[in-house]
């Protein structure tokens, strides 16, 4: 009998749960949503069907978990894929159909990436329930010599733990459980591998990867037709943020965010970026803005 290699093993052991990547916005309860995952088995013995139809039933049943279903057993395919039997589905939906999009053979793995479109039926998806777990690092500066007007070395950690916070304090089921002590700069070659490796190392569901983009700061001068008017400053805040699957390094959205608003501090005035001065002032309040509509994304 024809043994699995280690490598073939562990690919299986940590298979490829989701992509997850949401093709439609939900119009309505009565409307359907595609999503997309995918699964790896290994191949025993040369038998790539039965490979193939345990690759199948995985990304099925990742793809149930997530739309919010809970999957206790996918027993056979049909229409190419699921054949008339046992599903176990508590509530909230349906498989109205089921696609194959690819199945790679990479020696003793097949790779197996499925569409749903899965049928919502109860009043609220328990998808939007169940607790997500993110891991990210310290938001990269794009231009630290930004950081010097207000003398703010430690923005991007100061900002990461806004982020937490919000996110711990004003939603359910979204949760920033891991923080790494550093910035990434992904090379885009690699993008996916670390974002595995971070994943794993947190043990979380989804990777945070975010830029910020722009802190300049201008400023507007009196002048001889405005002498009444006193010097203002304002200061962008711009980031852009992408968000993968921890598990095979896909990306599942990115999006940008910008802002000005009035910079109160002193030109030469040192700020604590940490502190209820600086998120109370009405620039510290615009990045909180930003944050909430990050937060607001639907995962």
């Amino acid at each position: 009998m024809r043994q699995p290699s280690r490598t073939a093993l562990m690919a299986c052991l940590s298979r490829i749960m989701a992509a997850i990547c949401l093709l439609g916005l939900v119009a309505g309860q009565a409307h359907a949503v595609w999503y997309e995952a995918t699964g790896q088995a290994v191949v025993v013995n040369g038998n790539k069907e039965a490979a193939k139809r345990a690759a199948s039933q995985d990304a099925l049943k990742q793809a149930m978990l997530f739309a919010g279903a809970s999957v206790q057993s996918v027993a056979k395919l049909t229409n190419g894929l699921l054949k008339n039997e046992e599903m176990t589905i508590r509530s909230t939906g349906e498989v109205e159909q089921l696609e194959l999009v690819s199945e790679i053979y990479n020696g003793d793995v097949v790779t197996v990436r499925v569409r749903a479109d899965i049928f919502p039926r109860a009043k609220i998806c328990s998808a939007q329930q169940d607790e997500k777990h993110f891991a990210t690092t310290h938001f990269r500066i794009r231009n630290r010599a930004q950081l010097t007007q207000g003398n703010i070395p430690n923005f991007d950690k100061a900002f990461t733990q806004r982020l937490a916070k919000a996110m711990h304090e004003q939603t359910n089921n979204l949760s920033l459980t891991y923080v790494a002590p550093h910035t990434a700069k992904f090379d885009s070659r690699y993008t996916d591998q670390n974002v595995r490796t971070l994943s794993d190392q947190s043990n979380t569901q989804f990777v945070i990867i975010g830029v910020i983009d722009d802190l300049s700061v201008t400023q507007k001068e009196t002048s001889v037709f405005t002498p009444w008017r006193s010097n203002t400053s304002h200061r962008a805040f711009a980031m852009s943020v992408q968000v993968y699957d921890g598990i095979n390094g896909g990306l599942l959205f990115s999006s940008s965010y910008d802002t000005t608003e009035e910079w109160a501090f002193d030109r030469f005035e040192d700020v604590d970026e940490f502190s209820s001065t600086f998120w109370l002032s009405r620039y510290g309040q615009a990045i909180d803005g930003a944050i909430n509509q990050l937060i607001n994304r639907r995962y």
